[in-house]
C-alpha cells in the first residue's frame, strides 16, 4: 500500500527539481487505451531531438551508454531496444541519468515505448511514479552476488479524487492494474526499470531483465 501523510491528503509528490505538471503528463501518456481510441488521440513515437537512434542490440550492449553504465543482457519476448535519451523526466531526474526505451512492434499500445530501463549514479528523487509509496523487498543474484532491490507493484496515476494531491491540485491513486516498477543499486549505479502488464511484463520478468544487468 502506498504511505501517506497523517497531516492530510495535500502533499507533494516529487522531489524539489521535478516538474509535478510533467510527471502527471507522463503518467497519462502510459496509460494504455483501447486500440480503437488511438485514431483520436495522437501521441509522438518519433525520439527527442538529443536522442541517438541505434539498431537492436537486444542482448548486447547498447553503444550510446557511458563506458562504465551497465546494460540488460534480457529483455521480455519481443521487445526491442528503440533508443536512448538525457532528457529524463521518467527517471530520478538527474543530471548523470540515462534512459533506455524499448517497445514491442507487435503491441497495439498507445504509448509506442511501454519499456524503460533508467540509470543513474547520484539519483536526485525517487524514481518517477513510486514518491511517497511503500516497496517490497526481493531478493536478486546480479553476477552472483545477492543484492535486495525495490519493487512497487504499481504506479500513481491522475485521477478526479485520489489518494495524494500535487502542489498543482492534481489528485493521484496508487493503481496495481498495470504499471508497476523494480529499483536497485548495482556496482554503484541505481537502476530503475518500468515495465506494463498489459503489455507482457509481469513482476517475474522485471527481475529477470535486472538480473541480467551487465
Amino acid at each position: 500500500m502506498p504511505s501517506t501523510n497523517s497531516g492530510g491528503p495535500e502533499v507533494a509528490v516529487v522531489g524539489r527539481r521535478s516538474s509535478v505538471s510533467l510527471m502527471v503528463k507522463l503518467m497519462t501518456a502510459l496509460t494504455f487505451l483501447p486500440k480503437k481510441a488511438q485514431a483520436s488521440k495522437k501521441f509522438e513515437s518519433s525520439p527527442p531531438n538529443d536522442a541517438r537512434v541505434v539498431p537492436d542490440y537486444r542482448a548486447a550492449r547498447v553503444s550510446v551508454l557511458p563506458v562504465d553504465y551497465p546494460n540488460p543482457a534480457y529483455l521480455p519476448s519481443g521487445y526491442r531496444f528503440s533508443y536512448a535519451t538525457r532528457r529524463v523526466q521518467a527517471g530520478f531526474r538527474s543530471k548523470d541519468e540515462v534512459l533506455l526505451l524499448y517497445g514491442d512492434p507487435m503491441l497495439k499500445t498507445a504509448y509506442p515505448f511501454p519499456f524503460h530501463v533508467c540509470m543513474t549514479k547520484h539519483p536526485e528523487n525517487a524514481f518517477a511514479g513510486t514518491e511517497l509509496a511503500t516497496s517490497a523487498d526481493v531478493l536478486l543474484t546480479i553476477r552472483g552476488l545477492s543484492i535486495v532491490g525495490q519493487y512497487y507493484d504499481g504506479m500513481w496515476l491522475p485521477t478526479d479524487s485520489g489518494t495524494i494531491r500535487t502542489p498543482n491540485g492534481q489528485w493521484l491513486t496508487w493503481d496495481r492494474s498495470n504499471g508497476h516498477m523494480l529499483v536497485a543499486r548495482i556496482n554503484g549505479i541505481t537502476v530503475g526499470v518500468r515495465g506494463y502488464r498489459l503489455a507482457g511484463v509481469s513482476k517475474s520478468e522485471l527481475l529477470r531483465v535486472v538480473e541480467s544487468i551487465r
